[in-house]
């Protein structure tokens, strides 16, 4: 039987929590699903647990903020809580607004869209929505998984735009890349990468996550307070990405990163003067040509003049008043003559 499944039945009465864990997730969950206050012999009712095992759990959530006291020696949902749970609703709202940018991407470069959050602590990235690629060759990647900046475009993006110390910090905790072993860059070569990639907006890698083959192409979002949140980008095998179409997918991602940073209610000119210098985000005009299906040049028609149909008659043409008055002369002059 799972842990959650567990968890449900001593939430239905039917079974008792065991460890301090399965105790303290069960009174929290009380709290956020019965009445607005609990007392500590209700919460005991419920789970079947003794008064005084309740009292130590909640004695702990107190000083953290996660549960408050509330008169009649009652107690209720902290602002600590109320917090915590108000930041994942925004990160999921915040993936609501990128969906049907990140659709944008996957539409116009036929390849898989990844979008990534940074985590609060800074150093790690989350994956957490994808759109994949309907063709052939493709690459898996699990979402909601906990992955560290350090390798692949879509990390490298977001680490460009960090403290020095959170860099180190994420450098310290990171592993060989997953894709081919190669040792965690140095410092001083590492700082090289980053400056370009936030000279140019995007991050390009290669072959350091997701496949020895795989190119992924970056570029970072901001909030409103010009914070880096995350990034979104474009992961696809190499025999798909000559250099013409990296540079067209680089031009994609910025576009659709910058517009996903105005919506967050980021003004550009605060944390690079390239973004500044983006025209308005929209899918460029020209479509990113694939292998399986070769661009058609495009072709200028022009307009010929329209021309007159001989077996049609002909309408007669009106006379001016010049003409005729020279021709009654000319029958004048005829007939003196």
């Amino acid at each position: 039987m799972r842990l959650l499944d567990e968890l449900d039945d001593i939430a239905a009465g039917t079974s008792k929590p065991a460890s301090y864990v399965e105790r303290l997730f069960c009174i929290l969950r009380l709290f956020a699903e019965g009445s607005e206050t609990l007392g500590v012999k209700e919460i005991a009712e419920r789970l079947t647990l003794p008064p005084s095992s309740v009292h130590r759990i909640l004695e702990p959530l107190v000083q953290l903020g996660l549960v408050e006291r509330a008169p009649l020696r009652r107690y209720r949902v902290g602002t600590e809580l109320f917090r915590i749970a108000a930041r994942i609703e925004h990160r999921f709202e915040l993936i609501t607004i990128a969906k049907p940018l990140i659709a944008e991407i996957a539409a116009e470069s036929k390849e898989t869209c990844i979008f990534g959050l940074l985590t609060p602590s800074r150093s790690r990235i989350v994956l957490s929505y994808k759109i994949d690629t309907q063709l052939s060759h493709r690459f898996k990647f699990d979402l909601l998984t906990n992955n560290t900046p350090i390798w692949g475009s879509l990390g490298r993006c977001v680490l460009a735009w960090l403290k020095p110390a959170e860099i180190r910090r994420a450098l310290a905790e990171a592993e060989p890349s997953p894709a081919t072993g190669a040792p965690v860059p140095d410092w001083s070569s590492f700082q090289q990468d980053l400056k370009l990639i936030r000279e140019r907006g995007v991050a390009v890698s290669r072959g350091q996550r997701a496949a020895p083959n795989a190119i992924g192409v970056s570029a970072p979002f901001f909030d409103s307070s010009g914070q880096v949140r995350g990034g979104l980008g474009v992961v696809a095998p190499d025999f798909r990405m000559p250099p013409e179409r990296i540079a067209a997918i680089e031009t994609l991602v910025k576009l659709h990163s910058r517009h996903l940073s105005h919506l967050l209610g980021h003004h550009f000119g605060r944390t690079s003067a390239l973004f500044g210098r983006l025209k308005p985000a929209r899918v460029p005009a020209t479509k990113i040509p694939t292998p399986e299906t070769p661009s058609i040049p495009h072709i200028r028609i022009k307009k010929c003049p329209p021309t007159q149909n001989l077996n049609l008659p002909s309408k007669p043409k009106k006379k001016s008043a010049t003409s005729i008055s020279i021709g009654r002369k000319k029958q004048t002059a005829l007939r003196v003559g």
